[in-house]
């Protein structure tokens, strides 16, 4: 099932959003050099949201 997220218009290169689908935490990066990627928002390993780790710009 997909849900929208968020507006195109609403996301920055090199920067990254927040957002909840379905009751679903999401991050959507989007890379200088790239395209933009939508993950989980939750760290599978600690369990912490992914909107506390640092995105450089670069590399989601």
């Amino acid at each position: 099932m997909f849900g929208k997220a968020c507006d195109f218009n609403e996301l920055r290169q090199g920067k990254y959003e927040v957002a909840v689908v379905n009751r679903i935490l999401l991050m959507i990066v989007w890379p200088t050099r790239g395209e933009p990627r939508a993950f989980h928002g939750m760290c599978p390993h600690a369990n912490e949201p992914l909107a506390d780790a640092r995105f450089d710009g670069e590399r989601p």
